[in-house]
């Protein structure tokens, strides 16, 4: 490396000491100088800086330690920067990688994006608060793809958990039957021990699981459903919220507390639990209708639900009837104004005529008042009464909660 760094008139920024300080920079360059400056500007910045003059050294380190980011000059004798970084790839391909070059060109560019993968260049001379931004936002990367990948290996594990469970229940109710006890029997109460584990993990989950299933019990009523399709509904309703158990307590608790905000990530990855709940609840044939009505819950009418952002009639028949009964079962007491507001777009405007009128037949069945604050965790204070439907939809749709895309973290 030749060039020295601009001069730079503003004082550096700080990194954010907590996140900081648990990231791991290496940083290899041939002119020792410079190597000598880098790591003292990121080690007064709160990060743990390795320094190495020669990049096959550096390739040994990466063999030896996790590091977040690996930050490498283009020209050195031995290996380019890009032939180094290609290779630290292959060694720790999680780290994020900067590459400082001279010379910026076409050619460079391409074989950075082709070779390395490299997330930033930058190009000397470079600014102190460049060269800090970059390295805080890649360590930042690099710490979003571990949870991210904790929260996967977490749902993997509950899943399995589930499936063993699942698959004991299977061979209990094969066992029944070969004695003429009824399977459907020892299915429902497979679903109530998944219940009873939702109301151990937090009593409303089990509670609003309960009030759910009692309302898409009313609807089939109503509807008349065929004993196939009830049991699909009603054991999805009981199950629809279980994605949940792959997260802490307090981040739940603090998403259903009015008025609290979430990091954008968090936000994030609660709303991939219909996703989890639908791995989660694996079922064969033609039971396997249920995971994808977890998976669905969450969309709406009009399109802004998530995770698939599905609108209209490619949401199926059940998946609308669950969606305007999970919410009204989060409701309660206020459900009724919630399915009136939320007809045509939140709910299909069919499937809130059906649960009104499941509502009405329930009457004031004690399981079905004891309501939450769904509404008020996801989007604020209740709109007061007689509020236009503006006022309802700007209550009911979250500003973060837009059709989520989940971020590459890789």
């Amino acid at each position: 490396m030749s060039a020295a760094p601009a001069p730079d008139l503003h004082p550096p920024e700080a990194a954010a000491p907590a996140e900081a300080s648990a990231s791991a920079v290496l940083v290899v360059d041939d002119e020792e100088l410079l190597l000598a400056s880098l790591g003292g500007l990121l080690g007064a910045n709160g990060y743990r800086v390795v320094l190495e003059s020669d990049p096959r050294r550096a390739l040994e380190r990466l063999r030896e330690e996790t590091f977040a980011v690996v930050l490498s000059d283009q020209r050195m004798p031995g290996l380019s920067g890009l032939e180094f970084l290609a290779l630290a790839r292959e060694i720790q391909p999680h780290a994020t990688r900067i590459l400082i070059t001279g010379v910026l060109n076409l050619d460079t560019a391409i074989a950075a994006i082709n070779e390395g993968e490299i997330y930033r260049l930058l190009v000397k001379p470079w600014l102190t608060e460049e060269l800090l931004m970059s390295t805080r936002n890649a360590a930042e990367r690099h710490r979003l793809h571990r949870q991210n990948e904790a929260l996967r290996r977490q749902a993997e594990r509950a899943g399995g958990e589930l499936r063993e469970q699942l698959r004991l229940e299977r061979e209990r109710r094969l066992a029944a039957q070969a004695v003429g006890q009824p399977a459907r029997r020892d299915f429902d109460a497979a679903l109530e021990v998944s219940v009873a584990g939702l109301e151990c993990y937090l009593p409303r989950l089990g509670r609003q699981s309960r009030r759910a299933r009692r309302l898409c019990a009313g609807m089939a009523e109503v509807l008349a459903l065929a004993a196939l399709e009830r049991q699909i509904l009603e054991a999805a309703a009981r199950l629809h919220d279980i994605g949940l158990l792959v997260f802490p307590r307090m981040v739940i608790q603090q998403w259903w507390t009015p008025g609290a905000l979430l990091p954008p990530r968090d936000f994030d990855a609660l709303r991939n639990h219909p996703v989890l709940g639908q791995e989660m609840a694996r079922f064969h044939p033609p039971l396997d209708e249920i995971g994808r009505l977890i998976r669905w819950h969450h969309e709406r009418w009009d399109g802004d639900g998530w995770p698939d952002g599905l609108a209209g009639a490619e949401i199926p028949w059940l998946a609308r009837l669950l969606a305007v009964a999970a919410a009204a079962a989060e409701e309660g007491l206020e459900a009724v104004e919630l399915i009136q507001r939320g007809a045509g777009t939140a709910f299909d405007p069919e499937a809130a005529r059906i649960c009104l009128a499941a509502l009405a037949e329930l009457g004031k069945e004690p399981e079905l008042q004891a309501g939450g604050t769904a509404t008020e965790r996801r989007i604020g204070a209740p709109a007061p009464p007689g509020a236009s439907p503006q006022e309802f939809e700007n209550r009911y749709r979250h500003p973060v909660l837009e059709p989520m895309r989940f971020a590459d973290y890789g």
